[in-house]
């Protein structure tokens, strides 16, 4: 039996890329795309390991033919398609009530005041409300991912972000302090990412940022209006391999904690601000008078980065 070096040469290289790109994917926490690299880097290589011992009509023809296949699969597989299309930033043409939002909704309760209102107003969305409403839902001892200390550690953060509500918002120090809009600016994001964020971004705070009603427990049926010219956005990072456990309980667990981690750095940055003397407001889970992904996206979070300050006693909306 003649060994055909060629075939054999193709089949170790194969084998070597596939094997090297698992273990690439083992390294960044990515099981599911490890595990199809190292099947394919044993399945692939095989017709080529036949035509590298045994000989038969065509072998050439056919191993040419199954490395195009290969090589073009390939080329298909990282080859973007489709025209690339300029974003355009769209401004919503009216305010967003909060008792649309699914966090609201899931709130209310069958036969009292707040659902047949609401309800009456939105007829369709009472369907399937009512069929998301009968599953277990968050935190729920009968879910089926159910773990009593990871629900636990998550209700535990979700119950330290209630406790941070009551000092979202304060009294300002009598005193104001002239502060340079550059030099604050920079100090902000500085000390913020000492706190622990991951970005943090400054822009005008826009009416349509603003929820039009609020859809929370006590704030349910209140409307809002703008009340500070500027808004700071910040983001924290959460570990990527406890999220890579979805949908068992780390993922919740993470969540939650991120959750309170940068609920206490909003509280604390607005507390810093209104001990310049100007106003804030933290805006945190569960406690929201704002769209935080509207002034995220204008804050340029992802985007361009921009300086705002202002040395107005209403200064600064911070979330």
């Amino acid at each position: 039996m003649n060994i055909n070096t060629p075939f054999l040469l193709i089949a170790a290289v194969i084998f070597i890329i596939l094997f090297c790109s698992a273990l690439v994917s083992v390294k960044e926490s990515e099981p599911k795309a490890a595990k199809r690299f190292f099947l394919s880097s044993f399945i692939l290589p095989l017709p080529f390991l036949v035509f590298s011992f045994f000989e038969f009509s065509y072998k050439y023809e056919s191993g040419i033919a199954i490395l195009a296949v290969i090589l073009l699969f390939v080329i298909i597989i990282i080859t973007p398609f489709g025209r690339n299309r300029k974003y355009i930033q769209t401004v919503p043409v009216k305010k967003i009530d909060e008792r649309d939002t699914m966090f609201s909704r899931n709130e209310l309760k069958a036969d009292t005041e707040r659902y047949n209102e609401y309800y009456g107003r939105n007829p369709d969305k009472k369907t399937i409300d009512e069929k998301w409403r009968k599953k277990h839902g968050l935190l729920n001892s009968n879910a089926t991912q159910y773990h009593p200390y990871h629900f636990a550690s998550a209700e535990a953060s979700l119950e330290t972000v209630k406790a941070l509500r009551d000092a979202v918002d304060g009294e300002v120090a009598d005193l104001t302090i002239e502060a340079s809009p550059t030099e604050t600016t920079i100090y902000i994001k500085k000390w913020s990412k000492k706190l622990g964020v991951a970005d943090c971004g400054i822009c005008e705070l826009m009416d349509y940022h603003v929820y039009s009603m609020g859809g929370r427990v006590e704030r349910y049926g209140k409307e809002f209006t703008k009340k500070h010219k500027y808004a700071i956005a910040v983001t924290v990072e959460m570990d990527h391999k406890m999220l890579a456990t979805a949908p068992n309980g780390p993922t919740v667990m993470e969540s939650a904690q991120q959750y309170m981690e940068v609920g206490k750095i909003a509280v604390q940055i607005a507390m810093f601000i209104r001990n310049l003397g100007y106003e804030a407001r933290a805006h945190i889970d569960g406690n929201y008078e704002i769209v935080c992904p509207l002034v995220a996206r204008d804050a340029g979070l992802g985007a361009n980065d921009s300086t705002l300050w202002t040395k107005s006693k209403d200064c600064c909306c911070y979330y």
